[in-house]
């Protein structure tokens, strides 16, 4: 997975989740993404996925798993993640 499919992964999960975390988070990790950061919105955005305690799509854990495996993340910014 290149930089850019990186980026776009995790973009696309941001914006699946669009009404589940406060925008002002969304906004956040779309910045870091911007920036060129994908590995910080990552962390970021499953903090705040777990402080918030929301259910994600199996698919979009996958990919948030395979983003950060990627990017050689440890496991445990989406390992504790809940799946719905």
């Amino acid at each position: 997975m290149n930089f850019e499919t990186i980026t776009q992964t995790i973009r696309e999960v941001v914006n699946e989740l669009s009404g589940q975390l406060p925008d002002s988070d969304l906004q956040n990790a779309r910045i870091f993404l911007d920036a060129g950061e994908p590995g910080v919105a990552l962390e970021n955005l499953c903090a705040q996925i777990y402080e918030y305690d929301v259910p994600i799509a199996r698919s979009a854990y996958l990919r948030l798993e395979a983003a950060g495996r990627a990017m050689s993340l440890d496991s445990s910014n989406w390992s504790h993640l809940t799946v719905s």
